[in-house]
């Protein structure tokens, strides 16, 4: 049992629903505040009453036992539950989650004229020019592409050495605001499993992100396999990039060294050589110290005197 203790959905006090997914409904609960937990927060209600509410419980007390640091980064990297809801009948009613900060937003244009406000994910990175044009989504250089890899490659890293694996990794689940360091946030984290644990709820693989271990394996492997397709897509802006598995469409991207590195992340998984998050982040930070890319001046989110992503030697899997 979880030493947080668990809320009541009376004491969310008023709740504004904006929002309406495949697992439930999403609120503002502007009422809501809790002394360990920054800014505004949210109440993501599930449809599913059979979650396990003990393994909801886990989730919420692993953030509790970071250390500082590691909790600022975890803050700013994931979208982590920090407190359980409690049904009348002591049934899992949902979690509570922080706000997404607005940088990650961006105002969707529809083919029929209308604008919708929705997180940038990570698909735009994907996709060719004239589809990005068409919705209003600024074309990412090069540069920032590259950066998008590293903090992503930092993410991982952060939550395999905590012992955390991700599982459902996809273009989907993680949104990017170039303005900020990192520039990735991952949400749908109640959908990771702790290692050792029984996932909260199912974990799935994505269509176009199963890996060569099958559509019933989950483990910090195939979220390494899926960290290269993420490499390979985000460097790959074209038609059909969202669903390539052919690491040479990245070699004018990538310099040898990394060839090398996509290589090692897409093969089979039979003698434990997949590239590294820890390799990953080393090497694109290298390169853009290096490589005269033009990138998005960002501002830090993790407290100094470590700044965001100096610390990746000790934060990253080894």
């Amino acid at each position: 049992m979880s030493s947080l203790e668990r809320l009541q959905r009376a004491r969310l006090g008023r709740l504004d629903q904006f929002a309406q997914g495949g697992q439930g409904r999403v609120y503002h609960a502007p009422d809501l505040t809790l002394d360990d937990a920054p800014g505004p927060l949210v109440f993501k209600e599930y449809k599913d009453k059979r979650i396990s509410i003990n393994g909801l419980d886990r989730m919420a007390s692993f953030r509790q036992r970071l250390s500082d640091y590691d909790l600022a980064a975890l803050d700013v990297i994931a979208n982590w539950p920090i407190r359980v809801v409690e049904g009348a009948a002591g049934e899992a009613a949902g979690v509570v989650l922080p706000l997404i900060q607005p940088e990650f937003f961006h105002e969707l244009r529809r083919p029929n004229g209308s604008v919708s406000r929705r997180p940038r994910d990570g698909q735009y990175l994907a996709q060719p020019r004239e589809r990005c044009d068409r919705v209003g989504i600024p074309l990412v250089g090069m540069g920032d592409r590259y950066r998008f890899c590293r903090d992503f490659a930092f993410a991982i890293g952060f939550m395999h050495k905590r012992d955390v694996c991700l599982g459902d990794i996809s273009f989907w689940n993680v949104t990017y605001a170039l303005d900020l360091q990192p520039c990735v946030y991952l949400f749908d984290c109640d959908a990771f499993r702790l290692l050792g644990q029984a996932p909260v709820v199912p974990q799935f693989h994505t269509p176009d992100w199963v890996p060569p271990e099958g559509s019933n394996v989950q483990s910090t492997r195939t979220d390494l396999y899926k960290l290269g397709l993420f490499v390979l897509r985000a460097l790959t802006p074209r038609a059909l990039s969202a669903q390539n598995r052919d690491p040479s469409w990245a070699d004018r991207a990538l310099d040898p060294r990394g060839r090398v590195l996509l290589r090692r992340a897409l093969g089979p998984d039979d003698n434990d050589s997949r590239t590294s998050a820890k390799e990953w982040y080393t090497y694109f930070n290298d390169a853009l110290r290096k490589r005269p890319f033009t990138t998005t001046p960002s501002r830090s989110r993790l407290p100094r005197p470590v700044s965001p992503l100096a610390a990746a030697g000790a934060a990253a899997a080894p």
